[in-house]
């Protein structure tokens, strides 16, 4: 696939993830099963992020350089997609938001 037909997909991805962000919101509003959305949404995320990986840098420096107004509609894409997860995330109530434990171990110092 050209450098410049990966870059449309990743449009394309980006404007699937968007509109299953705004269906997600609505439906965890509307307090309902939610699961087969977030399914769709994790693979979406996936599909762009090994598009993005798939990319050379120097590539992506050069389609920069070539496709500059694409590039701007990625990152205001990118830029509503995370508003949408912000407010997402917002409105999710905190039993079911995941937070990172910290285990500590004691630390055990041998004497010489």
């Amino acid at each position: 696939m050209l450098s410049t037909q990966k870059l449309q997909e990743m449009e394309l991805k980006l404007d699937a993830l968007i509109a299953n962000a705004a269906h997600l919101r609505e439906c965890e509003e509307d307090h309902e099963d939610c699961s087969a959305l977030e399914k769709a949404q994790e693979k979406l995320l996936n599909d762009l992020l090994i598009l993005n990986y798939s990319l050379d840098p120097v590539e992506k420096q050069l389609l920069l350089r070539k496709t500059p107004r694409l590039y701007a509609r990625l990152e205001n894409k990118i830029s509503s997609l995370s508003e949408l997860n912000e407010r997402l995330l917002k409105t999710t109530p905190e039993r079911f938001i995941k937070q990172a434990r910290v285990h500590r171990r004691p630390i055990n110092k041998k004497q010489p």
